[in-house]
C-alpha cells in the first residue's frame, strides 16, 4: 500500500513524532510506501518529498500584526497546507492517509483533498485537541472540561492558553469552525485512541462512538534490556510543567529518606522547582535536564522506579511503556490512561492523583522493599511484551486501512 503519513513536525520533538517515525518505518519494514507529509523546518530529518512540506511557522516568536494575522488564518485554515497536501496527492497517489497531530501547522484544512482523492483517513489521538481547544482539558492547574457540548467560549472566558484572551479566542474560533461550522472532522474514517480513557472522553465529546477505536502504542522490545538489577534511584522523566504534578513529587520526597530523585527534562517551572527542592529535600532532588538516547536508557536502567505523577489526563505516556520495557515499576497517579498500564501491585503502585503524602508512602514502600520492587519490575516487562506487540499492532492498523473493522 502507499500510505500518506502525516504530522506537523518532522523531527524528533516529542512522544507523538517518535511514533509517527517508528510507525513509517514498520510499515516500510513489511512492504508498504510511507509518503510523509509534515511542516518544513531547520531540524528536519531529510526527505524526497521536502519540497511539499508547508512553510515554517513560529506561533510564539511572531512579530508585529502581519505576522500574527498570518498565523491566525493559519491556525483557522491553512491554504497552502490544502494546496500542498493536494499537488502531493496527485503525485504519489496514496491509497490512505494516517494523521498524527496536524493542528495550528497544518490545519484541518489537509482533510478535504484527501477525501476528495478517496482514499480512507485513520487519526491516531495523541492527546485531546480534537475535543479541547488547548489540547489538555487542563487550565490555571486543575483539570478542565468546560467545552463540553461545543461551549468553546469558555476557553476564551477562561483564558486557557496561557493566560491570553487573544489566542484563546483563536483557539475558540478554530474549534468552531471545524466542529460546527465546517464538521471537517467527518472526513476521519477512523480515529485510534492509545488509551480507553482518550477514547471514553472523545465519545463524551460528541465523536461518534463507531469511529473510535482503542490500540495501544506498540515498542520495539528488542531495543530494551531488563535491567538484571534493582537500581538506587526515583527517576522522573518528562517536560517540568504544571500539569506534571511535580510540585506534588518535590513535596513528597520530603518524607522519602531512602532514596533520591533525578528529574530529567526541562520546562518553564524549573527554578521554581529547584528552589522547592533546597527546601524541602535538600541534596536529595538532582536536576539532570534533558536526556534522550543512551543516557537516557542508562537513567531509567538505574531507577529503583520511574515516578509518573501527572495530574492532567495523560493519554498513554511512552515513558511508561519505556520503563516497564527495562524492567522498572511505575509509581503513578490514578489519573487518565495511566491506570491503564500501572496496574497497582502489578505492574507498579497507583496513588492519589494530588496528593504528596499517598505518594510518599507509594515510594517509601519500593524503596524500604527492593525484593517487590524487583518483582513488580518482571511482571511489568512481562505486561509489555504482551500489550506492545509490533506485529499485532501492525495487524490492527492494517484492519484500520482497508476496511470499517479494527
Amino acid at each position: 500500500m502507499r500510505i500518506l503519513n502525516v504530522n506537523k513536525f518532522y523531527y524528533l520533538k516529542g512522544g507523538s513524532e517518535r511514533y509517527f517515525f517508528e510507525l513509517g518505518r514498520l510499515l516500510e519494514g513489511r512492504g508498504h510506501s510511507v509518503i510523509p507529509f509534515a511542516m518544513q523546518g531547520e531540524r528536519n530529518l531529510p526527505s524526497e518529498y521536502g519540497t511539499y512540506f508547508v512553510s515554517p511557522v513560529d506561533f510564539r516568536n511572531q512579530r508585529g500584526w502581519p505576522d500574527r494575522l498570518g498565523g491566525t488564518l493559519r491556525i483557522l485554515y491553512s491554504l497552502e497546507a490544502r494546496r500542498k497536501v493536494r499537488g502531493l496527492i496527485r503525485s504519489t497517489k496514496p491509497q490512505v492517509a494516517h494523521l498524527h497531530n496536524i493542528a495550528h501547522q497544518l490545519s484541518p484544512s489537509i482533510l478535504g483533498p484527501m477525501k476528495e482523492s478517496g482514499m480512507r483517513i485513520v487519526q491516531t489521538l495523541h492527546d485531546y485537541k480534537l475535543v479541547c481547544p488547548t489540547y489538555r482539558f487542563f487550565a490555571h492547574g486543575h483539570v478542565c472540561e468546560r467545552c463540553l457540548g461545543g461551549r468553546y467560549f469558555e476557553a476564551v472566558r477562561m483564558r486557557c492558553n496561557e493566560g491570553s484572551r487573544g489566542a484563546s479566542l483563536v483557539n475558540a474560533l478554530e474549534m468552531t469552525l471545524h466542529h460546527t461550522v465546517l464538521h471537517s472532522y467527518r472526513a476521519v474514517d477512523a480515529f485510534v485512541a492509545p488509551s480507553r480513557f482518550l477514547a471514553q472522553k472523545i465519545v463524551e465529546f460528541g465523536i461518534p462512538e463507531e469511529k473510535v477505536h482503542h490500540l495501544p502504542y506498540y515498542l520495539n522490545l528488542g531495543e530494551f534490556s531488563e535491567s538484571p538489577t534493582v537500581g538506587d534511584r526515583i527517576v522522573f522523566v518528562g517536560r517540568l510543567s504544571a500539569e506534571k504534578g511535580l510540585g506534588t513529587l518535590v513535596q513528597a520526597m520530603g518524607d522519602v529518606r531512602g532514596l533520591p530523585l533525578v528529574v530529567v527534562g526541562e520546562g518553564p517551572l524549573e527554578e521554581d522547582l529547584r528552589r522547592q527542592a533546597e527546601r524541602v529535600a535538600p541534596g536529595r532532588i538532582q536536576f539532570v535536564g534533558h536526556l534522550d538516547g543512551r543516557a537516557l536508557r542508562e537513567a531509567v536502567a538505574g531507577a529503583r522506579c520511574v515516578v509518573v505523577p501527572s495530574e492532567w489526563y495523560e493519554n498513554s505516556p511512552l515513558t511508561i511503556y519505556e520503563a516497564f520495557a527495562m524492567g522498572r515499576p511505575v509509581v503513578g497517579s490514578r489519573i487518565g490512561g495511566i491506570p491503564e498500564l500501572v496496574l497497582h501491585e502489578k505492574t507498579g503502585l497507583l496513588f492519589e492523583t494530588g496528593s504528596a503524602e499517598n505518594l510518599s508512602k507509594a515510594l517509601e514502600r519500593l524503596a524500604d522493599d527492593p525484593r517487590l520492587a524487583r518483582t513488580l519490575g518482571r511482571q511489568a516487562r512481562a505486561h509489555v511484551e504482551t500489550l506492545c506487540d509490533p506485529e499485532r499492532h501492525l495487524a490492527r492498523l492494517q484492519e484500520a486501512y482497508e476496511s470499517e473493522a479494527l
